[in-house]
């Protein structure tokens, strides 16, 4: 019965996640050494309930951020290893996410772009969703530029999703080549 108890109380401490807002204001400061900005679009056909995302620290964006339509959610988070693992739509309808697609990682002092998370809804009595994180780094760039220019002048921006990126890597080397020269 003890040990019950205790694996009990150890599976409800580790299951809490803190309920997270994105960002509302550019205010560009310099950020701790360990930490980063996490930046990802959303893209739904249907309001979500709930997306958790696990790891240095355990998230949950509620449905104020996940109204249907697109969206970009940015936080501020430890740098480390992050994944998608699990969206919810309603209280009695899920998606638990456990492959490596879902991973990425949020690195010390920059913005880190994970891309689009697509969410399709289809179908009136059995509904079907498709799910893909697609990337769409020139997208990310123009609203942080547009909507966090402070933000954006503190931090590099990157792409840390699943797949490869040069274009932000471009884009941050020319950049910083034009600062060098002025």
């Amino acid at each position: 019965m003890r040990a019950f108890l205790i694996i009990a109380v150890c599976a409800a401490l580790s299951s809490c996640a803190q309920t997270v807002s994105s960002i509302k204001s550019d205010v560009g400061k310099d950020l701790e050494a360990d930490r980063g900005y996490l930046l990802m679009a959303i893209a739904t056909t249907e309001s979500l309930e709930k997306l958790r995302i696990s790891g240095e620290r355990t998230l949950e964006f509620s449905a104020a951020d996940l109204r249907r339509g697109s969206r970009y959610l940015l936080i501020e988070v430890p740098a480390g290893h992050y994944e998608i693992e699990q969206i919810r739509f309603s209280s009695w309808y899920q998606y638990d996410l456990n492959s490596d697609y879902w991973q990425f990682s949020v690195d010390a002092g920059k913005v880190s772009y994970v891309g689009e998370l697509e969410i399709f809804t289809s179908g009136f009595r059995i509904k079907r969703n498709g799910l893909k994180l697609v990337n769409r780094s020139s997208y990310a760039l123009e609203f942080m530029q547009e909507h966090f220019p402070n933000i954006l002048a503190h931090n590099t921006i990157s792409y840390r999703g699943p797949g490869e990126d040069g274009f932000l890597d471009y884009v941050n080397s020319t950049s910083f080549a034009q600062q060098q020269e002025k």
